[in-house]
């Protein structure tokens, strides 16, 4: 089984990640393959991750061996990994099938699971795993995506400058286009399927609970305990609403319509 965490980014995907990866049957890219992604073998250290090694949360170690974003993985073998190349070459796709078998032997687990952030690359990763894949999308409150798009300045770490000189709505239409790329590409994904960081926030045991059994798979004690011990702190529209005008929150409203109402966001979810 393979396993693809994705969503538009800022959306809980990263926290999904950190959760399910300890799982103990599933292998993933750590930082550390994701930095040298001609060394799979590296994978073997994933156990310090998942067994919590001398009991420590190594989520929070800054260079521990820990689930990875993995772009630099990927873009060494499928450069430059964007949704907009074209096919990949059988050269390509067999070598990093190769590589997976090396990260799934070296973890001892039979299974694999990674996580993706905005663009799906779907005519990449559904070639690549050859029919054994599964998509799950994870989705937020479009206007908590948005915003905190804006608070990280994405896409403007290295120009602050022109960041700082845009209005507010500029911002928002800005920031509203990046979310709507990104929910657009995800309904290429006939079958995924489709969680939200809320309820992973309401009552984390039961969100993966759910997930594991439409998945099939075992919901371990050891894997149950870590999560419910995890500081999970949520933050929602609330959070957000005050720092806009009224005039900005519609504006807000009126370009996220169509996944706001698609998510039952609009119904207070």
């Amino acid at each position: 089984m393979n396993i693809i965490l994705c969503g538009p980014g800022r959306s809980g995907t990263t926290l999904t990640s950190q959760l399910f990866s300890f799982h103990p049957e599933f292998s993933w890219i750590s930082g550390w393959v994701s930095r040298y992604p001609t060394l799979p073998q590296l994978a073997v250290f994933n156990t310090i991750y998942q067994s919590q090694f001398l009991g420590i949360n190594w989520a929070d170690v800054k260079f521990a061996p820990k689930p990875s974003e993995a772009y630099g993985f990927w873009r060494h073998y499928f450069p430059p990994f964007t949704s907009e190349q074209g096919s990949v070459s059988d050269q390509q796709l067999q070598k990093v099938r190769s590589c997976l078998k090396i990260i799934k032997k070296a973890s001892n687990k039979p299974h694999f699971v990674t996580k993706i952030t905005g663009e799906t690359r779907e005519q990449i990763l559904d070639p690549l795993f050859e029919g054994d894949l599964i998509w799950v999308w994870i989705e937020r409150d479009p206007r908590v995506v948005v915003s905190s798009y804006i608070k990280q300045k994405w896409g403007y770490k290295n120009n602050l400058e022109a960041f700082d000189k845009m209005s507010m709505n500029e911002k928002i239409r800005l920031n509203c286009n990046r979310y709507m790329h990104f929910y657009q590409d995800s309904k290429k994904l006939i079958d995924k399927k489709c969680l939200f960081y809320e309820d992973l926030c309401r009552d984390p045991e039961k969100f993966f609970k759910s997930l594991f059994n439409d998945l099939n798979i075992e919901f371990y004690d050891h894997q149950k305990c870590i999560i419910n011990k995890w500081n999970i702190r949520q933050v929602g529209w609330g959070h957000y609403k005050d720092q806009y005008s009224k005039e900005e929150q519609d504006l807000l409203t009126e370009l996220l319509k169509e996944p706001l109402l698609d998510y039952g966001y609009v119904n207070n979810r």
